[in-house]
């Protein structure tokens, strides 16, 4: 005889519980007391009941995600971007809404401004995704916010002074000691001195950049002979080339930061080029990686990473499903033979986010 399937009916009769209650338990945003919601789960544990997410959500209102994304890294936003979109393309059947406001500001006051107005504008937001802030002061009104309740996830690094619900990011000691290891066969047979540029250290994701590949340049026995924080601006780092690199300064170089233009422009025009070893794959770094001038670039996938850190975070809204603390999609060392399958794709048709500059 086919055994009988448990439903919310048959708990609720069996708990003495009304049907509500039982559905509010599965939802982790409902209001309902710990001890309640823990009784009804295990014991639909114990009966084998399996929630049925899809019909749940019919009757559902909205779930609206917001997102606050640094507009700096115009190669870099379009994938994040895309990825969201792909994220609300792949879980259609889910009523979810993502509100994207794009910070662009030059200082940290106007960062912390822009902030600001963009939790303003997102107070319905049940969650949300940050990526590329900074400035302490932003970060506490963002940590101010996230104490009601609402969870943050972190997008593309880790955020000094604020505990997401997770991160989706790259990791920046596997790139780092990827970069340091592939100078490192480049400079086999010769000198080893090699030039590293950061961008901003403020951000944790260059820092770690930092420690890494320092200490894979002592295990290969490269000498960092110079180290430059460029402040994740091109301005900076192309005003400072000329005083921080000579004729014959450097035989290696690499680059954690995707504004890495100048930089290839100067090593260009060098009699002896250094081996370089750029961030990102953009269509503006094509020419300069097919004529030699950059030896590899380090892909961080950013579409993977918002797409993972928009649907992580809606099945843990939406289904109770914990995410991993950390999602890394593996970094890619992407060499000029393989180029074309690495070359920025155009940005997907966003008719589905709600994009606001700020």
């Amino acid at each position: 005889m086919e055994k009988k399937r448990c439903t919310i009916t048959t708990i609720a009769r069996e708990l003495g519980i009304a049907p509500s209650t039982i559905s509010r338990a599965f939802d982790p945003g409902s209001r309902i007391s710990d001890e309640a919601r823990r009784r009804i789960t295990e014991y639909a544990a114990a009966r084998g009941y399996v929630p049925n997410r899809a019909a749940a959500r019919l009757s559902a209102r909205e779930t609206c995600i917001g997102v606050i994304l640094n507009a700096a890294y115009a190669p870099g936003l379009n994938e994040l971007l895309r990825g969201i979109e792909d994220a609300l393309r792949e879980n259609y059947d889910y009523k979810l809404n993502a509100e994207v406001r794009l910070l662009r500001f030059t200082t940290k006051e106007e960062e912390t401004d822009a902030v600001r107005r963009a939790l303003s504008e997102l107070s319905d937001c049940r969650a949300l995704i940050v990526s590329g802030i900074t400035a302490p002061e932003s970060t506490a009104l963002i940590a101010r916010r996230c104490a009601d309740g609402i969870p943050p996830v972190l997008l593309q690094s880790e955020i000094n002074g604020l505990h997401g619900l997770f991160t989706s990011a790259h990791d920046p000691a596997a790139s780092a000691v990827m970069a340091a290891e592939f100078l490192s066969c480049c400079l086999r047979h010769g000198r080893k001195r090699v030039a590293l540029f950061t961008g901003n250290r403020d951000a944790t994701v260059h820092s770690a950049a930092v420690r890494a590949f320092e200490e894979a340049a002592v295990r290969l026995g490269l000498d960092i002979t110079l180290s430059f924080d460029m402040k994740d601006d091109p301005a900076v780092l192309e005003a400072a080339l000329p005083r921080l690199l000579g004729k014959d300064t450097a035989d290696g170089i690499y680059i954690t930061s995707g504004q890495s233009l100048p930089l290839c422009r100067y090593v260009k025009g060098l009699s002896a080029r250094p081996a370089l070893v750029t961030f990102d794959t953009y269509p503006e770094l094509d020419s300069y990686i097919t004529d030699g001038t950059v030896s590899a670039t380090i892909y961080q996938d950013l579409c993977s990473q918002a797409r993972a850190a928009f649907t992580l975070l809606a099945k843990y809204l939406l289904e109770g499903t914990m995410p991993p603390k950390r999602f890394s999609p593996v970094p890619v060392l992407v060499l000029p033979c393989v180029l074309h399958e690495y070359r920025a794709k155009e940005a997907a048709a966003l008719s589905r986010l709600n994009v606001r500059d700020v």
